[in-house]
């Protein structure tokens, strides 16, 4: 079965991991302390696309947004030819990265074949580490005399870098996939179209995300998540 662990454990230590430029960009997030950081960002997005400011536009020029969580792991990219994952890539310094497709191909939630045939595309997300198996993990290098890893994120990307897809299969990574670009005429209307294709081609999409008519209804998931961010089975940042 295609989807088996033998397949996915199958490739052989890699010795080093070549570098892959991206063909665009992975761009790092800006972060945002305040509100004000919020109007602000609201009124460049108005400005960009030549639209009045949020209080005295029309309806049928609001602009919403798409609100997620962003996880604290290991920004990852993905190729798929003809519906195969053929390479993975790490993001890097965002021009290029490492490719690191035979420890990928050990992480279940990634999918070797996607629901669909013959599918060409090019998807991003996050690898992560459960806060679960990373005390585990920790537990086990304390055990065996081996250094601690800090924090999650530390431990993930350290786990990628591994020579042995084997030992990375028993890190027990996972993915959340968050962007999908497809080849003309494949295009998406909005960021929720995308999220919803890459459930459809057997993706892990994170739950916890929302349409957001309005800047109040952003500030509004912010500070829901905000208070729930200690239940949640993984870091965020």
């Amino acid at each position: 079965h295609h989807d088996s662990p033998a397949q996915r454990v199958g490739g052989a230590p890699t010795s080093d991991f070549p570098t892959v430029v991206h063909a665009t960009p992975m761009l790092s997030l800006d972060n945002s302390y305040s509100r004000e950081d919020g109007v602000a960002f609201d009124s460049r997005v108005h400005n960009g696309l030549g639209l009045g400011q949020a209080e005295d536009e029309d309806d049928d020029e609001a602009v919403e947004y798409v609100a997620e969580l962003k996880i604290d792991g290991v920004a990852l990219s993905l190729i798929y030819e003809d519906s195969r994952l053929v390479r993975a890539v790490t993001r890097g310094d965002g021009l290029q990265g490492d490719e690191v497709t035979n420890n990928a191909r050990t992480i279940g939630a990634i999918p070797l074949r996607l629901r669909q045939p013959g599918v060409t595309c090019h998807v991003r997300g996050e690898v992560y580490m459960a806060r679960g198996d990373f005390a585990a993990l920790n537990q086990g290098q304390e055990e065996t005399g081996q250094p601690v890893f800090a924090n999650p994120r530390n431990s993930t990307a350290g786990t990628l870098k591994l020579q042995n897809p084997k030992a990375v299969a028993e890190r027990r990574l996972r993915y959340f996939a968050y962007w999908i670009d497809r080849p003309l005429p494949h295009t998406y209307a909005t960021h929720a179209e995308r999220l919803g294709a890459l459930k459809n081609l057997g993706f892990p999409v994170n739950p916890e995300w929302a349409n957001c008519p309005s800047l109040e209804d952003v500030f509004a998931f912010y500070d829901r998540c905000g208070a729930a961010r200690g239940d949640l089975a993984y870091e965020v940042d």
